[in-house]
């Protein structure tokens, strides 16, 4: 390569200087423009560095792909394109294949990799090396400025690159390949960061000692620098061993045509003249013969970085141009590899002879030509400069290079100064860089050929910046803490396409309303609590974080969001809406009362998942954490809170949200409809607002406003809701329910009943804990029987599902109406795996001053398995309801209560009225208190009663059954029942309505603890009804007070009754029976009971019952009076003997 004719060289990047600025009325230098030029060129290095990193590729670029053999060697095509090494750009414009490389014009091909023998596979390695070096006139001509008629006026500086292959690499992934190829790369130094080659290699320059001048009276003159011009001295390393030296940075290039001459000799024929007789080639001086490396599109070509070192054998004779060297023919050398390539033709004219040179380097020396060529390390002395050098570290590499400026005004003073210290200075070059491009397994062939295939691409990609979106069409930053493409969310989602996409919002705090109205296909993405959204101060919907209106596909997600009087985000009329991984935080401001939950969303299809929903906290500097968000969160003491699916929604999955801490209820379900003078066709709204700034501090009232039925002011529910699954949610600490419908509206003068339906109801894996915060205001007497509170309220369902669920600790205390569950009218019911327990808890005051009103761990006040008809507005769910009217399910619909574990404090485990097959299974009841003010002593554990009708009844048949029991009761009516049910078969079948109610109450545990029992009866703890069939088997009962009587622990009545392998007990003397039954068919087989069992029917199976007090008095069950005598006496005794 050539060099730069410079004065001095300096650069020292550890001064971090970022730019040259000249000054009036100075001279100035070369290194002041070189130095510019390198400070901005090593800028601009170090920012593609930092922005790309030290190796990426922005497309295909350098990518090996054309596999194929040619003359025996493996060969293969570069990728067009370009590729980033260490801050270098590098770039091939196709068609360029490993063999012929641009930038390698002498390559060896005969040094190449050969195919691997038939049927052997090899992995190789290939990887790329670049660089860069200047470019002189004499290299590019069309630099030259003839006009100027002198030297050329300054260089060029050109990246260069070449491909290499290390064969035989073992595996099939790049790190391991390029670990072994660094392995190699030792003799080179080690590769830094930034793909960098380095060395610790640095040349330390002292001074020889001075010549004696022989006057005794002159001062000691010190070491220092002994020429008379200025000059920029090259020190570069031949090879690790050698190194060699010149005046002028080594700069003087020409290119000479090369011929044989007899001897030893070889004839060099200038083309370029030197610039004057003092830069002739004399004989003894050093020259550098310099093959050709890499070719110019102009067909011009650049010099290789080094060649061949050799002395000058017979002067430069200016009138033939010529000298001659003392080298033999340099074919060897392969000065002529060039020669052998297909694309010559592009960078060589063969007509021309003079088109056929290599270049000539002239290393002068002054007045030293003894020195040799390569002269070895150990010799330190630079000629007669009275310099000398010094080797450290290593290793010292082929093209390490020096620049030395010493001045004859300065002789002690080398620049740059660093060279001068002990550590010495590093090289000025070459700066090498080396990277991976890919590993290629080739096959080889019985032709002698292979097969090349890519298994790695091992060039990290990199995308233009332009390209660098992601998942975000558009980013919005706050301008303090983030920047992005606009300022403000607004402003964004108006600068998206009519195909939407995606706003990423960047961390910082947005203090605006976004409204995404009648827009469809946007996500708006944030990064966590960081990037958080504030609504203004305001009411209403300007107080709105977020509001989706008619909008379709609309995704926000991983956001923290503030409101204030109205909601936090609000979605009407929304279709495939997701609300997911946000923290929502609504303002506590008790001024304003707002009827508006922290979320509001009513539409179609819409995923309320994973989000947190509380008051604003004090501090806002925290992660996202769902675990510690119910425990660290605080108690609002005016805004609602929670989520409400407004009447009418369809497919709405709510789940994995952690919902504390608001006023309301956690999950409200339905909207209502105010209907006025104004608005006759009614208007939409959240619930009904009392504007009462009290109203928050007011007990909980889930009751409608008298209608007295003038028309001015009535309150209906908004619609239906269909398909609504909520899962595995946190709600915990809300003054209201847990879960619950917006009101219950009872009977109106103007509608009749009014129900908030919900028709596909699922609700599962959640925590319902510590709601019920506040009191409960006193119902109307008409509504005492049908307003229940507590973790589940729900008025009327369809196809609901209530399983795996934890209700428990809800309500103030026992004092105040309280269920787990409460739903007043069940169209298909599951309620299955639920721990329902303390709902109620027992507090200082006595059971008997507990307010009015519905108490128990699940109540259902009527369940079936019909179709109910409902009202809809959205797409499947309106067709379905146009269907037609209520219609019966298939036989195989069930009303399940499974695997549940309920206590209740005051009041019944398990109250359950309906029509349709129940199956009662592996169930733990337990109740443990009782006011006579709130709860009735009809059965103080269970009470189910089945409505359901058996189809094996005809009108012949019951008509011999009431003839039956007429008779049992000493009636003779004359007429024979036997006659009358064999005639029967010939009239018509009973078959109502309403579905068969077989009952089946099996495997589970029934008991009723309560110590100190006020005095008293009760007709049972567990009481179980059907006109069709009852099975009451393989359970445990317990009845253990006290200071009370209970007729039987289970009393059972149905159509046939069958109550077997149950074990039932009650404390001694406190039943008149453990079993009371009655049924046409009654069964009662292997139980075994504290006290005796009471079986009533036209045929009776009793057997093999083992009973407790039989144990002490075997006649006690034998009579019946006996048997009520006797128990009844020691009842009494029992009773009377409490204080």
């Amino acid at each position: 390569m050539s060099t730069i004719d410079l004065s001095r060289q300096l650069g020292d990047q550890r001064k971090q200087y970022a730019g040259v600025r000249h000054q009036q009325g100075r001279v100035l230098t070369d290194d002041d423009f070189n130095e510019a030029s390198s400070i901005e060129a090593e800028e601009l290095r170090r920012t593609r560095i930092h922005a790309i990193g030290a190796y990426g590729a922005p497309g295909a670029g350098f990518l090996p792909a054309g596999f194929a053999v040619s003359g025996g060697k493996l060969d293969f095509t570069l990728t067009p394109g370009e590729l980033y090494l260490g801050g270098l750009r590098l770039e091939t414009n196709g068609g360029e294949h490993f063999l012929e490389q641009k930038d390698w014009l002498n390559f060896d091909k005969a040094a190449a990799p050969a195919a691997p023998a038939p049927g052997v596979k090899r992995t190789d390695l290939v990887w790329i090396e670049a660089w860069q070096q200047p470019v002189t006139a004499a290299e590019d001509s069309e630099l030259f400025e003839v006009a100027l008629g002198g030297p050329d006026t300054s260089a060029r500086w050109r990246t260069m690159r070449r491909v290499h292959v290390l064969p035989g690499v073992t595996g099939s992934a790049c790190p391991a390949a390029w670990a072994a190829a660094l392995a190699s790369f030792a003799p080179m130094g080690s590769i830094a960061p930034d793909m960098e080659m380095t060395t610790t290699a640095t040349l330390t320059v002292g001074f020889t000692a001075p010549v004696s001048v022989g006057d005794l009276c002159s001062p000691p003159q010190p070491g220092g620098y002994l020429g008379a011009e200025n000059q920029a001295i090259r020190v570069q390393m031949v090879d690790a061993g050698h190194y060699t030296w010149g005046y002028n940075n080594a700069a003087p290039l020409y290119r000479a045509r090369i011929s044989p001459k007899a001897g030893q000799n070889v004839l060099l024929t200038l083309l370029t003249q030197p610039r004057d007789a003092a830069h002739w080639p004399l004989k003894d001086m050093v020259v550098e013969l310099l093959p050709w490396s890499a070719a110019l599109p102009n067909g011009e070509r650049v010099a290789e970085m080094a060649g061949h070192l050799c002395k000058v054998a017979v002067s430069y004779d200016p009138d033939s141009q010529t000298f001659e060297i003392d080298v033999p023919l340099l074919a060897a050398e392969g000065f002529a590899n060039w020669t052998g390539r297909s694309d010559k033709g592009a960078f060589n004219d063969p007509a021309d002879p003079d088109d056929d040179f290599l270049y000539v380097r002239v290393w002068d020396r002054g007045d030293d030509l003894a020195s040799p060529a390569a002269i070895p390390v150990a010799t330190s002395k630079l000629g007669n400069t009275g310099l000398s050098v010094a080797f450290n570290g290593g290793p010292l590499r082929p093209g390490d290079h020096w620049i030395i400026a010493a001045r004859p005004a300065a002789p002690s003073a080398i620049v740059p100064w660093q060279l001068t210290l002990p550590s010495g200075a590093a090289p000025n070059g070459i700066r090498r860089y080396r990277a991976p491009l890919g590993l290629i397994e080739w096959t080889g062939l019985a032709s002698g050929g292979a097969t090349g295939v890519l298994i790695d691409d091992c060039r990290p990609p990199f995308l233009p910046l332009t390209r660098i979106r992601g998942c975000c069409t558009v980013t919005v930053g706050d301008g303090i803490e983030s920047f992005g493409m606009f300022d403000t969310i607004a402003a964004a989602i108006a600068s998206l396409p009519p195909s939407g996409g995606a706003v990423c919002v960047l961390p910082g705090t947005f203090r605006e309303a976004v409204v995404i109205d009648g827009l469809h296909n946007i996500t708006i993405h944030g990064c966590g609590p960081r990037s958080r959204i504030v609504a203004p101060e305001e009411t209403g919907d300007k107080s709105v974080a977020i509001t989706i209106s008619e909008s379709e596909d609309i995704c926000i997600e991983t956001l923290a969001l503030e409101g204030g009087n109205g909601a936090v985000v609000a979605v009407r009329s929304g279709k495939a809406v997701r609300i997911a991984d946000c923290l929502i935080q609504f303002r506590n401001q008790r001024e304003d009362f707002s009827p508006w939950t922290a979320v509001y969303a009513e539409g179609e299809a819409i995923e309320i998942d994973n989000n947190i929903i509380e008051p604003l906290p004090n501090t806002l500097e925290r992660v996202f954490h769902k675990r510690a968000a119910p425990d660290r969160a605080v108690d609002a003491n005016a805004a609602r809170g929670g989520i409400q699916l407004g009447g009418g929604s369809v497919n709405v999955l709510v789940r994995g949200n952690v919902i504390v801490g608001g006023m309301g209820n956690g999950i409200t379900l339905g909207s209502i409809r105010r209907i006025d003078e104004e608005n006759p066709d009614g208007s939409d709204i959240p619930d009904i607002d009392l504007e009462d700034p009290c109203a928050p501090c007011d007990p909980t009232d889930s009751s409608v406003p008298q209608d007295n039925g003038d028309g001015t002011v009535r309150f209906v529910s908004a619609g239906d809701l269909y398909e609504i699954e909520i899962a595995e949610n946190v709600i915990a600490r809300h003054g209201a329910n847990g879960i619950a419908v917006v009101r219950f509206f009872g009977f109106s003068q103007n509608t009749g009943l009014e129900l908030v339906t919900v028709h596909d109801l699922r609700i599962t894996g959640n925590h319902i804990t510590h709601c019920l915060r506040h009191a409960v205001a006193q119902p109307k007497s008409a509504m005492i029987l049908f307003l229940g509170y507590g973790g589940i309220s729900l008025a009327l369902t369809t196809g609901l599902v209530i399983e795996g669920n934890l209700i428990e600790r809800n309500g103030r205390d026992w004092l105040t109406p309280v269920c787990g569950v409460f739903v007043l009218v069940a169209d298909g019911l599951a309620i299955e795996r639920n721990v329902i327990r303390a709902n109620g808890t027992p507090s200082d005051e006595p059971a008997e001053a507990a307010q009015e009103g519905i108490r128990a761990g699940i109540h259902v006040w009527l369940a079936l398995t019909l179709n109910l008809p409902g009202t809809a507005k959205y797409g499947f769910a309106k067709s379905m309801v146009a269907e037609g009217t209520a219609r019966m399910r298939p036989a195989a619909g069930q009303l399940r209560i499974h695997g549940n574990e309920v206590e209740q404090p005051l009041g019944r485990a398990l109250f359950l009225l309906g029509a349709g097959p129940m199956a009662i299974t592996d169930n733990r009841f337990l109740s443990e208190a009782l006011s006579e003010k709130v709860t009735d002593p009809m059965a103080r554990t269970v009470l189910v009663a089945n409505f359901g009708v058996s189809r094996e009844w005809t009108l012949g048949l019951l008509l011999a059954a009431v003839l039956k029991v007429t008779e049992a009761m000493g009636h003779d009516l004359g007429v024979d029942a036997c006659t009358v049910a064999r005639l029967g078969v010939f009239t018509k079948g009973i078959w109502p309505r309403l579905p068969t109610g077989k009952l089946a109450f099996n495997d589970n545990q029934v008991s009723f603890l309560m110590r100190t029992a006020p005095k008293g009866a009760d007709l049972s703890s567990a009481l179980l009804l059907s006109l069709d069939d009852v099975s009451a088997c393989d359970n445990q009962f317990e009845y253990h007070v006290d200071g009370r009587v209970a007729v039987a622990d289970l009393v059972a009545a149905g159509s046939s009754v069958r109550t077997s392998d149950n074990r039932l007990a009650e404390t001694w003397g406190r039943a008149f029976f453990s079993v009371l039954s009655f049924g046409i068919l009654n069964t009662a087989d292997s139980n075994q009971s504290t006290h005796c069992l009471k079986t009533n029917g036209i045929k009776r199976a009793v057997a093999h019952n083992l009973v407790l007090g039989t144990a002490f008095c075997e006649e006690m069950c034998s009579d019946d009076h006996g048997i009520e005598n006797h128990l009844a006496m020691g009842a009494k005794k029992a009773f009377m003997a409490q204080p």
